[in-house]
C-alpha cells in the first residue's frame, strides 16, 4: 500500500474535475460527449508514456540529486518505517475519518437547503491539502471580488465579468506553458511558475 501513496499524498490525481469541465463544455456548445472521451482517454495514454518517458530522461541525462527526488523515496521511507518500527493500530483514525465524513455531509445538507449557508464542502475536504498553503490568498481574493459584484452590481455584473477573469486564468497558463515550450527548445532558463 505504501506505493499508492500518490493517489492521495496531496491531491494531486484529482483528474476528475478536469474531465467533467471538458464534458460540460462539450454539452454547452451543443457537442457530444463521445468525442470529448475519446479524447480523454487518448490524452491520459499520451500522457502517462509522456510522463514516465520524460521523468526516465531527465533522470539519467541530469540526475536527480536535490530536485524532486522525494517523490521516489517518500514512500519507500513510509514503507521502511512501517516494518522497522512496527505500531499498533491507531484507534482514533477511524473516528476521525467518520468526523469528517459526518462534517462533509453536514455542509453538503446545509449548502442544498439554506442560501445562506456558507461552507462549501468541497472546500472542507480539501482545505487540509498541500495545495492550499500555496492557493489560500487567490482564492481569498476571488471569493472577495465575487462577492464585491454581487454585492454593488448583482448576478447580471457578475456574469458580464466572468469572462475577464477567466482570461486571467487562461493567460496565467497560456503565458507558464509558452514559456516552459520556449525554456525546453532552446535549452535556456525561464520564469518557472510554481506550483503548476
Amino acid at each position: 500500500m505504501a506505493q499508492y501513496w500518490f493517489f492521495n499524498r496531496a491531491h494531486y490525481s484529482d483528474f476528475a474535475p478536469a474531465q467533467l469541465e471538458g464534458f460540460k463544455l462539450s454539452q454547452r456548445i451543443g457537442g457530444t460527449t463521445r468525442p470529448m472521451l475519446i479524447a480523454i482517454l487518448v490524452s491520459t495514454l499520451v500522457g502517462v508514456l509522456a510522463t514516465f518517458w520524460a521523468f526516465l530522461h531527465t533522470s539519467h541525462q541530469v540526475g536527480m540529486a536535490g530536485r524532486i527526488e522525494w517523490f521516489g523515496w517518500e514512500p519507500l521511507n513510509r514503507l521502511a518505517a512501517w516494518l522497522t518500527v512496527p505500531q499498533e493500530p491507531n484507534p482514533s483514525t477511524p473516528v476521525f475519518l467518520l468526523i469528517g465524513a459526518v462534517t462533509t455531509w453536514f455542509f453538503a445538507w446545509m449548502r442544498t437547503r439554506f442560501v445562506w449557508w456558507p461552507l462549501h464542502p468541497a472546500g472542507y475536504a480539501v482545505s487540509n491539502s498541500w495545495g492550499m498553503a500555496v492557493v489560500w490568498f487567490p482564492l481569498l481574493i476571488s471569493w472577495a471580488v465575487k462577492g464585491l459584484l454581487l454585492r454593488l452590481g448583482g448576478l447580471g455584473t457578475y456574469r458580464r465579468g466572468m469572462p475577464f477573469f477567466m482570461g486571467l486564468m487562461m493567460g496565467d497558463f497560456v503565458v507558464g506553458s509558452f514559456l516552459s515550450v520556449i525554456g525546453t527548445a532552446f535549452n535556456v532558463p525561464v520564469y518557472a511558475f510554481w506550483v503548476y
